[in-house]
């Protein structure tokens, strides 16, 4: 993500969704995370092969400075937002 988000020129990235069909564990538990303050909201969507991971993904969420939470209506969706000061 680090490197996709410096190749399109984004500093900040203001709303990041992410449907990366079952990559999500090797995008937030298993690579660099350097990239995750630089987004003030992420939508990501989780499926059946990271769903035990749910909590860990929001572990690393929240260590990064985002608020995160479950979609009411879809549980396997995560969305964290930046916190205010």
């Amino acid at each position: 993500m680090s490197a996709l988000l410096r190749e399109h020129g984004v500093a900040t990235a203001d709303f990041l969704k992410m449907d990366i069909e079952g990559a999500e564990r090797a995008v937030l538990l298993e690579g660099p995370r350097d990239w995750l303050p630089r987004v003030r909201a992420l939508q990501i969507e989780v499926h059946r092969e990271a769903r035990d991971k749910l909590r860990e993904m929001e572990r690393v969420l929240e260590t990064a400075g985002l608020d995160c939470r479950r979609d009411t209506r879809h549980e396997c969706t995560l969305i964290a937002t930046a916190r205010t000061p």
